[in-house]
């Protein structure tokens, strides 16, 4: 009984590894320098993922307002189609958490990483 245990979480282990591997190549945290650069393209959506009270404090020309913690945070998102994301919030933490929401969508997202305290 225990060695089918043992088998049935190691192969379980090693079937997902693809699945996260996969979905890391989609993430790239980027700094502030090289966010900007990615944004200026054009080719990707801003989102602040902040609060609407934080968004309305101030926030990086251009983006959008989709609250990380608003119950419709993925399906807002997913209405926006297609293009790469460029997720930031007031410090990386709550950015982090919405990429781990949005991992079953097949875009790329970048991130800000420290968020728009190293913005600024």
């Amino acid at each position: 009984m225990k060695t089918i245990l043992r088998l049935t979480v190691m192969l379980s282990i090693v079937y997902s590894l693809p699945m996260f591997s996969q979905s890391n190549r989609n993430i790239e945290s980027l700094s502030a320098q090289e966010f900007k650069k990615t944004i200026e393209t054009g080719k990707v959506i801003l989102i602040d993922v902040r609060t609407t009270q934080e968004y309305a404090q101030g926030h990086i020309d251009k983006a959008i307002n989709i609250s990380a913690g608003d119950p419709e945070f993925v399906a807002k998102v997913k209405k926006l189609n297609g293009k790469s994301l460029a997720l930031y919030c007031r410090s990386g933490r709550r950015s982090k958490s919405a990429i781990s929401m949005l991992n079953n969508l097949k875009v790329k997202i970048y991130e800000l990483n420290g968020g728009i305290i190293d913005w600024q």
